[in-house]
């Protein structure tokens, strides 16, 4: 089955800083081991696993996150990151339920390789359809008096279903 590993590619920023780039990484989602239902996995092996979109209520999920940022513009900045997913139930009774990581900003000129898991506690999400967005923001300071510089991008990576084993 196809596993949920999308582009990180719709990074924007806004306005444009050519001195600062942002190079879009990748956004996948991956399942922990079953914890007590139907066995998913050899139960000697507790490394997540890419998730194929098909997730049991007693398995713990992450959602990876990973990006470049780099540039002269960068070695200055100090702004924190805030890497978001956004679970947003389907049908009856929706309900949106959202998991964040705050990440501190690596301030230097070189390349520097973002890469984050936000963590997704088995049991956190009743059985059902899920649509799953994941968000980068980020408000780089300004000086006294001046607006912030917003960095913002976001990935859509479709329907997952959670079942209860």
């Amino acid at each position: 089955m196809a596993t949920l590993s999308v582009p990180f590619t719709s990074l924007t920023i806004s306005p444009a800083l050519p001195p600062l780039t942002v190079s879009g990484g990748a956004v996948k989602v991956l399942e922990g081991p079953s914890l007590g239902g139907f066995p998913t996995e050899d139960p000697a092996s507790l490394s997540p696993n890419p998730s194929n979109g098909m997730i049991q209520t007693d398995q713990n999920i992450t959602v990876n996150v990973t990006w470049t940022v780099g540039g002269l513009f960068n070695a200055g900045l100090s702004a924190d990151y805030v890497c978001t997913a956004y679970f947003e139930r389907m049908g009856v009774n929706e309900v949106a339920q959202d998991f964040s990581v705050t990440v501190p900003h690596v301030a230097q000129a070189l390349p520097f390789n973002y890469n984050v898991n936000i963590p997704v506690a088995a049991g956190s999400l009743a059985p059902g359809m899920y649509h799953l967005v994941v968000s980068l923001t980020t408000d780089i300071p300004a000086g006294p008096g001046a607006q912030g510089i917003p960095l913002v991008g976001f990935v859509d990576l479709g329907c997952l279903q959670i079942y209860k084993a």
